[in-house]
């Protein structure tokens, strides 16, 4: 079984050490020198690997935000201990500041979770920066900046960072800064979650998924206070630990959830059941708005959720909506089907499935198939997300584009791997003429 391990040489290498404890797994170390580099890595080394492991939180929401998954992925979630362990380096070196109480500032880990961790361990703390991981967001940037502009306003004595990268760059420019290093327990158990996954997972359940929760109150029931929103943040943080689900406070002051289809799945039961609208009611009081969507990228699946989001808080019962972009289905206890159609103006395909001489139903699954695979795609992408033939697959885009569903989008070659493939994009309304399929 090859896993793939990504993220800056020191924690890879770590990580690797730890593989040799499992018995038939050969770790691939994927190195990279900036987080930049993460997309290429996965694009290129994905179909070599039966998983891919992060180095952390930041390399795997840089490779959810674009990128396809298709094997499991997992990510090494930075624990209390690393923090306490980058704290006691720091403060060793400067025993002059424990006495007045230090000042530090600290990134990608929830302002919420550091504040505990510090009040456990009692140390007199003098000044306390935070900044939360952000999608979309350049992260290398962002965050040297925080660091570098505390530190020389005098606001801060040194720094403790998640980013290797951040860390080696304000060490040029003279600003103490310490790392956030993993202990072998956490990556042991980081790489058991995705093991566990590996001999479980089959491909639809690889799709990302993107969990929207908004403590925004529903209409009539007024502004939630700030305690409550840091008791939220700290209930999600503890529920995303337990289940290995990243969580990100966005800056709309709602949080976002990033999964796949199969931890979804299996955490509701099926879709059965909605555990985290019932851990957040129970542990906060609060009945907050809560939605997920499910697409071939986490932008898509982001897109989603909103949709999702929106149905949910303007539903009487409240209830939690799944979204697909085909159709919105309520999530735990419900009817047999209840869902929402999200499509109000047919496909054409769907109007014209007799003259395809293709049944509703198998016209259906192919679109979603093709909305899975992305915006371009070849006959092999969609064989490959359908499980059939390419020849098979052909066949089904020959009519889609006579029927002007799919229209042609140029070719993709491969330097020494035959004649280029013909590339197809979903149209709608599609082309001039048909074209046959090469």
């Amino acid at each position: 079984m090859r896993i793939g391990i990504i993220g800056p040489s020191d924690t890879v290498k770590k990580v690797t050490e730890v593989c040799l404890e499992f018995s038939g797994v050969e770790a691939v170390p994927l190195v990279y020198q900036d987080p930049v580099e993460v997309t290429g890595i996965v694009n290129s080394r994905q179909g070599e690997m039966q998983g891919l492991f992060f180095c952390g939180p930041v390399p795997y929401l840089i490779a959810t935000q674009g990128i396809q998954r298709e094997i499991p992925w997992s990510y090494l979630v930075f624990e209390s201990t690393g923090l306490l362990l980058a704290l006691f380096r720091a403060v060793s070196g400067m025993p002059q500041i424990l006495a007045r109480g230090f000042r530090f500032s600290v990134d990608t880990l929830a302002s919420v979770e550091v504040e505990e961790i510090l009040r456990e361990t009692g140390l007199a703390v003098g000044a306390l920066y935070t900044r939360d991981l952000l999608p979309g967001v350049d992260l290398k940037r962002d965050f040297a900046e925080f660091h570098r502009n505390l530190y020389r306003e005098g606001k801060t004595d040194f720094c403790i960072s998640c980013v290797r990268v951040v860390v080696e760059s304000l060490g040029r420019d003279g600003v103490p800064c310490f790392s956030v290093t993993p202990a072998s327990q956490t990556i042991r158990g980081g790489l058991q979650r995705l093991l566990l996954e590996i001999r479980n997972s089959q491909k639809d359940y690889m799709r990302p998924v993107v969990g929207l929760v908004c403590p925004a109150a529903r209409p009539g029931k007024g502004r939630i206070p700030q305690e409550g929103l840091q008791a939220l943040h700290r209930t999600l943080l503890a529920y995303g630990e337990k289940r290995n689900i990243l969580v990100v406070a966005r800056e709309d002051e709602c949080f976002q959830l990033v999964e796949n289809y199969g931890q979804l799945f299996t955490e509701t039961d099926g879709l059965k059941k909605n555990p985290l609208r019932k851990a957040l009611l129970e542990a906060t009081g609060l009945d907050v708005g809560l939605g997920y969507g499910v697409g071939h990228s986490l932008g898509i699946s982001g897109a989603y959720a909103e949709k999702a989001l929106d149905l949910g808080l303007a539903d009487p019962s409240g209830a939690c909506f799944l979204c697909d972009g085909f159709e919105a289905r309520i999530l735990g206890e419900s009817p047999a089907g209840s869902s929402i159609n999200l499509v109000t103006d047919p496909v054409p395909a769907l109007d014209r499935s007799g003259k395809l001489r293709m049944t509703p139903a198998a016209v259906s699954r192919y679109l979603r198939a093709i909305e899975m695979i992305g915006e371009v795609f070849s006959a092999a992408d969609l064989a490959r997300q359908l499980g059939i033939s390419v020849k098979g697959s052909r066949k089904i885009l020959s009519a889609f584009l006579s029927a002007k569903i799919v229209a042609s989008s140029g070719r993709r070659a491969y330097p020494g791997k035959g004649r280029p493939e013909r590339l197809f994009r979903f149209s709608g309304k599609g082309g001039e003429k048909t074209c046959s399929i090469s």
